[in-house]
This record gives structure tokens, C-alpha cells and sequence, in this order.
């Protein structure tokens, strides 16, 4: 079954960017992120960067590291 990662949790994380805890969110998931999420981190701005699955795979190729078997 495929689920994808709604809004929910980023909303909980953005919280320590109003705190002043963090300077940036980066939310990874092996999974997919629902529309909510998508939009939830567009409107925040670039304070939230989200990396699916498909993105994971691509950045550890690119960093030529490859993922366990």
C-alpha cells in the first residue's frame, strides 16, 4: 500500500522555524507527499524543503552514493 505524508507533520516541524530553533526544514520521506504537503511547503516558502522517494534516489546517485541492498 502506498501512502504519502500530508501536511500534518510539517506543520508540527514549522514550529521550531516561528520558535527560532531552526533556520530551515528538510522533510525526507522513502514514500510521496500528498498535494497538502506540496502546498503547505510552497506557501511556508523556502524555509521547507521537502525530498520524496524518487528525490532520495536521485540525490545519492548524483552524490554517487549508492543505497543499501
Amino acid at each position: 500500500m502506498h501512502t504519502s505524508l500530508g501536511s500534518t507533520p510539517l506543520q508540527k516541524l514549522a514550529s521550531t522555524l516561528a520558535m527560532g530553533t531552526a533556520d530551515q526544514i528538510v522533510v525526507v520521506t522513502s514514500s510521496s507527499f500528498a498535494k497538502t504537503a506540496k502546498d503547505y511547503a510552497r506557501d511556508f516558502g523556502s524555509e521547507i524543503l521537502l525530498v520524496d522517494g524518487s528525490d532520495l534516489i536521485h540525490r545519492l546517485t548524483d552524490a554517487e552514493v549508492p543505497p543499501p541492498l
